[in-house]
């Protein structure tokens, strides 16, 4: 029998809330606990609240790189920061999305996430490649 593969917490950010829940309805069928928010601010003020008091695992954040007020990019880099005082090494992987994006987006994206950019609109299977690529990744990291 084939070993069973822990799946983690995916944390998706997307100003366009059809395709946050749509994205949350995907992982959470394929067995991912996920949650979703619809702007930087909103993801980086609840998460700072959630790694405050919880020791589980956010494993991956999908985040949209253009979002208006915070970008996905200035989001990511504040969520990140949040993982000091001994939790540096539980960083999620992250991944981008984006329809539309320039060269300095991509080469700033590019320094934060080892993954590729995932195109929208997306698609399901190239969706959970990266997903699950990047969960085996983050727990072959915290696990050794």
């Amino acid at each position: 029998m084939g070993e069973e593969i822990r799946k983690g917490t995916v944390v998706v950010i997307d100003d366009e809330e059809k395709i946050t829940e749509l994205v949350v309805q995907i992982l959470e069928m394929r067995g991912y606990q996920s949650t979703g928010y619809s702007d930087g601010q909103s993801a980086i003020e609840s998460l700072t609240k959630v790694l405050e008091d919880w020791n589980g695992d956010i494993s991956i954040i999908l985040s949209d790189i253009r979002m208006p007020d915070k970008s996905g990019l200035e989001t990511v880099d504040e969520i990140l920061k949040l993982y000091k005082n001994g939790k540096e090494a539980k960083k999620p992987e992250i991944i981008f999305m984006s329809s539309i994006y320039n060269e300095s987006e991509k080469n700033r994206a590019m320094k934060i996430s080892n993954k590729p950019i995932l195109d929208k609109p997306l698609s399901t299977k190239p969706l959970i490649e990266v997903i699950n690529s990047a969960n085996n990744d983050f727990y072959k990291r915290i696990e050794g």
